[in-house]
């Protein structure tokens, strides 16, 4: 863990995360499950436009090598005033593209989009 914290320091979020999950894999400990906790609580990104973009749900998965995200069980994401509610949500990190709802159940996902400002002036 203490590579984690100094990945985790150093402002490497995912590197971190990725050696919790390796250490907790080998000694699943409860330090080891509240440290994730907090280090999937951190795991937030910006877009291009630095605004940020937030998810939460009763159960995370990062899979670093297919860098997607995976919010499952009353799961929500929250980006520039959208949100999207459902069983499961799954963020593609690189280029932040989304899928959301489920396979297993045939529960709606709920969305709030907000519209957008046109930048090009209209007379």
């Amino acid at each position: 863990a203490s590579e984690a914290e100094r990945l985790y320091d150093a402002g490497d979020n995912k590197g971190a995360l990725a050696k919790l999950e390796q250490a907790y894999a080998i000694y699943p400990a409860a330090a080891l499950l509240y440290n994730l906790a907090f280090a999937y609580e951190r795991l937030r990104r910006l877009d291009d436009e630095q605004q940020e973009m937030r998810g939460q749900a009763r159960r995370i998965n990062y899979r670093e090598a297919d860098s997607v995200l995976e919010l499952l069980q009353e799961a929500r994401f929250s980006h520039a005033g959208d949100t999207i509610e459902g069983h499961r949500i799954r963020i593609n990190t690189e280029d932040n593209s989304i899928q959301a709802g489920s396979a297993d159940t045939d529960e709606r996902v709920k969305m709030l989009i907000q519209p957008r400002k046109n930048n090009d002036s209209q007379n």
